[in-house]
């Protein structure tokens, strides 16, 4: 079962997250866990923590690091090249290594726009001289990948880091991570609790979300924090498209619950969930508190 776990780096930092806003957090106790765990890989980006403490910590560890290059709107084209390398060299010095395990672009909008291309190739030749291993795209709607697919032709992405938990399998219903499978793209799903939503009781959220509280409340009414651990992993794990799963925590307590959560799971149960799909309840940027 570990096999898949990406430790997310995300919730180390204090503002990750709409639901989970507590500004404390015990990294440098989750990440010894994840050593224990026997975790190979973190999901990261620069923007993700200052804390330089924290920083050293998951360097040292030697994990193999999926990180992200910002959005390149606002860079014009010809400092795009500068640009990139920058964020490579970053990467490099954070982690004391002569190569990153995998790229991502980080916002999938930059797909729309002419200079994609140009960034692809830079990326591609860091690819070609083994500094990156990997290079890939994070995305948020079904609706992307075929953009995606497209603007790297006649290549393709290796990684495709998307959403998916027992809210949310949008990517599945459209048929796209069928796809993706044909074509040998490796599949990361994320926001598995969906930023913590799945634990939530209804009362404390806003009202923003009373279209949905029955169908939250339907999930996690009478559940216990280790069964839902379980039920949300076991559902994105057990599907056969899913490569990589990215958790994050922010306590030590967390990561220790959700490992001694994690066992098999009658298949009945899976089969009794019903994702809500609704693009204004699955995707955090949405919500309104």
């Amino acid at each position: 079962m570990l096999n898949k776990i990406i430790l997310g780096a995300a919730n180390f930092n204090k503002k990750y997250g709409l639901i989970n806003n507590n500004l404390l957090n015990d990294s440098e106790k989750v990440l010894a866990f994840a050593q224990k765990k026997k975790i190979k890989t973190i999901d990261f980006a620069p923007k993700y923590i200052a804390d330089k403490k924290t920083l050293k910590l998951i360097a040292d560890a030697r994990f193999k690091v999926i990180s992200k290059l910002p959005s390149i709107k606002k860079i014009s084209k010809i400092k795009l090249r500068k640009f990139i390398d920058l964020e490579i060299k970053k990467n490099l010095s954070i982690f004391k290594t002569d190569f990153i395990f995998c790229i991502l672009f980080h916002d999938s909008k930059d797909f729309k726009l002419k200079k994609i291309r140009e960034a692809i190739k830079i990326l591609l030749e860091y690819k070609k001289k083994k500094i990156i291993r990997k290079l890939g795209v994070s995305v948020y709607n079904p609706e992307e990948i075929n953009l995606i697919l497209n603007n790297f032709k006649p290549y393709k992405p290796d990684i495709i880091q998307l959403p998916f938990n027992i809210f949310d399998n949008r990517f599945e219903k459209t048929g796209m991570l069928k796809k993706l499978k044909k074509l040998k793209i490796l599949v990361h799903a994320r926001s598995i609790f969906l930023q913590g939503l799945v634990f939530k009781n209804t009362r404390n959220l806003s009202k923003y979300f009373n279209k949905w509280k029955k169908k939250i409340n339907n999930f996690n009414e009478n559940k216990s924090d280790q069964a839902i651990y379980n039920i949300c992993f076991n559902y994105v794990y057990k599907n056969k498209f899913i490569d990589g799963i990215i958790i994050g925590f922010k306590f030590e307590e967390e990561i220790t619950k959700f490992f001694n959560s994690i066992k098999k799971l009658n298949k009945r149960i899976l089969k009794e969930i019903k994702p809500i799909n609704d693009e204004k309840f699955v995707n955090p940027s949405n919500w309104r508190k």
